[in-house]
């Protein structure tokens, strides 16, 4: 009597960038705007306007701006042509 039939067998999982001979990858950067999260910045939009307050949130495509009259504003990066800090 033959045992249970197995169909395929896997091979051991292998790690991202440790393939045989192949040097692991360098760690990767933080996004530019993590270092400015709570403080004030300008933003510079392509359309010509700007905005000025605390950056509070950040995700992939947009991020969180309360501006000085207390709103927040959903800016979406794809709209953003500079962002840089503003010293009070």
């Amino acid at each position: 009597m033959e045992g249970p039939r197995r169909a395929h067998i896997a091979p051991p999982p292998r790690q991202r960038g440790h393939a045989e001979g192949a040097p692991a990858r360098p760690p990767v950067a933080p996004e530019p705007l993590v270092r400015l999260l709570g403080r004030r910045v300008r933003v510079r939009f392509v359309f010509g306007g700007e905005a000025v307050g605390t950056l509070e949130e950040l995700a992939k495509y947009e991020f969180v701006l309360r501006v000085d009259n207390g709103e927040r504003l959903i800016v979406f990066k794809g709209s953003v042509q500079t962002v840089e800090e503003v010293r009070s």
